[in-house]
């Protein structure tokens, strides 16, 4: 039999076939084992915040009812820091797992290295705090070993420089531990099937929030478990930001993600926003 397809034929068949392959990636992402890691450090000696604790209960309660499988780390040190991402990683070994890292509190870039900030971290020297702190390398090196099929590493970091004060630095902003330290983080490029977010666009800094929660880390709060791809949602995060800050803090993402991704659990009676056509 011969059949004859019109271009709307076509177009109707191209439309059918791309919501039937987005829907079927919907539902497997959200048929994946899915670990989160949420750390929020506020009590720094120097440079102490107020909204991080809140920020890591609030994602982390969220993400659980999510099914997400949760570990919690508030406050911690550099050792305990370490301990907990080697370990949380290490128990992720399926090739189909989802992670999330959050990390919400202080973070820096030296030579274009990015470092979260223990609450015990050292600033008597630049050799100090590299030594006293953890390098986002150390974190994505760890998360590649796992071999998880998606990650997602959200950075809600930069609120301010700790270090200023002590240092004779009066504006409050940027470092001051000599040559090769910089505003903000560094830019990154996400390994193969990763997702990366930060608070605010490299080499600038992120609003603490005046309420519960970092300003940030609000809008994350408001969109995380909305029927809409990972991507798409976290456009919605950064309009949200722009318009409370008056575009002074602009959250920026990398993606090398390929295949879709929803923070919200599967459910058959809601399904994610498709793109028209």
């Amino acid at each position: 039999m011969f059949i004859s397809l019109s271009r709307h034929n076509h177009f109707f068949i191209f439309t059918f076939v791309a919501m039937f392959l987005f829907v079927s990636s919907y539902t497997h992402a959200n048929e994946a084992e899915r670990y989160a890691l949420i750390i929020g450090n506020a009590s720094y000696k120097i440079g102490a915040l107020d909204n991080p604790l809140n920020d890591a209960k609030d994602i982390g309660k969220k993400l659980d009812e999510q099914n997400f499988k949760v570990t919690l780390l508030l406050d911690a040190n550099t050792d305990v820091m370490q301990r907990v991402i080697a370990d949380f990683y290490k128990k992720i070994s399926s090739s189909k797992a989802a992670s999330v890292f959050y990390y919400a509190g202080h973070a820096m870039q030296i030579n274009n290295v990015n470092y979260l900030l223990p609450i015990n971290v050292k600033i008597q020297s630049k050799e100090a705090l590299l030594q006293s702190s953890v390098s986002l390398n150390f974190l994505l090196s760890t998360m590649r070993e796992a071999k998880s099929k998606t990650n997602i590493v959200i950075l809600d970091a930069c609120r301010n420089n700790p270090f200023a004060a002590a240092q004779g630095d009066s504006s409050g902003r940027g470092l001051a531990l000599g040559d090769g330290a910089g505003k903000g983080l560094a830019p990154i490029e996400a390994p193969p099937g990763t997702f990366i977010a930060y608070s605010t666009e490299p080499g600038r800094v992120a609003s603490d929030g005046k309420g519960r929660n970092g300003t940030y880390t609000k809008h994350l709060l408001e969109h995380i478990t909305t029927a809409t791809d990972v991507e798409a949602m976290f456009k919605s995060v950064r309009q949200g930001v722009m318009r409370e800050t008056g575009q002074k803090q602009i959250p920026w993402e990398h993606s090398s993600l390929y295949s879709a991704f929803l923070f919200k659990k599967n459910d058959a009676k809601e399904l994610p926003t498709i793109p028209s056509f």
